[in-house]
């Protein structure tokens, strides 16, 4: 098998292949352009025929999840939704694949802490109370499918792209993403119109004035754009000329719509996610791209604001529009702290998974945000000890795991998770597979480039593994 080597600079990997990548994006384009057009029958067959290509060729169906993740999902395909049933598909197709020829899972420490998080979080979402409407109930089965559809992007990723290069799914995430910013874009453009012409491209969206695109929060888009942003700038910085620039032009229309969506806490997440990607490449750009943040930050901020109150607050003053703000930011800032009340009640194992946002109400004397805005807190208070620490020891061997990644994989990894860390204390990203898809792709890529060739050089050679191996076929 052709694979990275375990020093030096990784061999040629077969891309994909380009009759793959066409089929990939003819079916998205299809399922979107009939979901947009609300042809809920169409979309439908489309659906089903990408969930039969995922198992047939697993990699074409993991080209086609990473199209699809951010935008709006077609119905039709069950309460817990198209992504995490077209996930679990390509792990199907994985499967036969394993079955079929010399292959091994190997049960590592990460996938033991992540397996053991969804145990808790499944146990916790069995013991939840049925309310009179069941929005409790309901919440919290949505929020666990959420977690398990990010895993199974990671999984498939981690598994598929061991000996494959992965450049041609980066530029998918490019694609994907300069059509989610043209959607953002076109929205505010036309004032919100096209957004009720086009009900199944959108959704319903509470933000009319920010750019959310098929999102229904500009917090949770611009966080999804930045991530993006940063897998084009990776991307337009190699390759032939040709491909620089265009990837340039993407990285331009994503970085407008992350403009658009005013949000402060995407616009931090992306200074921390190009500060750790000049970083990877050398210390020089790791410190020019500090010196970049921070003087953007001085000298564009109050232009900045004005722009987002005259988007968002047009018919009042500025000082109102500022008192606006610092009220909502209290009102948020008093919803996060809720939760140290709630990991008082129960500090071992939390009050349940997904319910932050119908207990904090209890202490929070008519405020009006209930949700955390910090998916730390909502693990603390909801997880207590036991999940907190089970989420810091999958982020630990995360980090030691691209440690030992090829490097030009483990640079972009670092700098997408660095980005995703600081964006998930504005947000609980990890239960929006729409937000975080790109995420879990480009971290299981990474750890994906430590490869049985290279984990067999690093083990000992006689003594205790620390994965459990699970062979399947025929070995020789």
């Amino acid at each position: 098998m052709i694979s990275f080597s375990a020093f030096g600079r990784p061999t040629a990997l077969p891309e994909l292949p380009l009759k793959q990548i066409l089929v990939a994006v003819s079916l998205a384009a299809a399922l979107t352009i009939l979901a947009g057009v609300g042809s809920v029958g169409g979309a439908a067959v489309v659906g089903y025929a990408a969930l039969a290509m995922a198992m047939l060729s697993p990699a074409t169906g993991l080209a086609v999840l990473i199209l699809l993740v951010p935008l709006r999902q077609p119905a039709g395909f069950g309460p817990l939704g198209f992504d995490l049933v077209l996930g679990l598909s390509i792990l199907l197709g994985c499967l036969g694949g394993l079955t079929r020829g010399r292959s091994e899972i190997r049960v590592t420490p990460l996938w033991a802490a992540l397996g053991a998080f969804g145990i808790l979080a499944g146990i916790q979402v069995m013991a939840t109370p049925m309310d009179f409407l069941g929005e409790q109930s309901a919440y919290a089965v949505l929020q666990l499918a959420a977690i398990a559809g990010g895993g199974t992007i990671l999984l498939s990723a981690q598994y598929l792209l061991r000996g494959r290069d992965w450049g041609s799914y980066l530029d998918l995430i490019v694609l994907a993403g300069v059509v989610v910013a043209g959607l953002a874009i076109a929205s505010i453009a036309t004032k919100g119109t096209i957004r009720g012409t086009f009900p199944g491209l959108f959704g319903i969206g509470i933000e009319q004035d920010r750019a959310v695109g098929p999102f229904n929060n500009s917090n949770y888009f611009g966080l999804f754009a930045v991530l993006t942003l940063i897998v084009a700038l990776h991307r337009a910085s190699s390759g032939p000329p040709w491909r620089r620039i265009v990837t340039l032009l993407a990285t331009a229309v994503i970085a407008i719509a992350v403009v658009l969506s005013f949000s402060r806490g995407a616009l931090l997440a992306g200074a921390a996610g190009l500060i750790v990607l000049g970083f990877s490449r050398r210390p020089m750009l790791g410190v020019a791209a500090i010196l970049l943040c921070v003087i953007g930050a001085f000298a564009s901020y109050q232009m900045f604001s004005e722009a987002r109150f005259g988007a968002t607050a047009a018919n009042i003053s500025t000082d109102a529009a500022l008192a606006n703000q610092a009220a909502s930011d209290a009102g948020r800032l008093a919803a996060t702290n809720a939760g140290f009340v709630l990991f008082g009640r129960n500090p071992i194992f939390g009050v349940g998974f997904g319910q932050y946002h119908f207990v904090s109400t209890l202490y929070l004397d008519g405020n009006p945000t209930s949700y955390s805005h910090n998916w730390y807190m909502d693990v603390l208070a909801e997880q207590g000890i036991v999940g907190i620490s089970l989420m810091a020891l999958a982020a630990v061997l995360i980090m030691i795991g691209l440690c030992r990644a090829e490097p030009s994989r483990r640079g972009l990894a670092c700098a997408v998770l660095a980005a995703y860390a600081v964006g998930s204390a504005f947000t609980e990203a990890p239960g929006s597979p729409q937000t975080s898809g790109i995420a879990w792709f480009v971290v299981g890529g990474a750890l994906a480039s430590v490869t049985s060739a290279s984990f067999e050089a690093r083990r000992p050679p006689a003594g205790f593994t620390n994965a459990l191996r699970l062979s399947f076929g025929r070995r020789t």
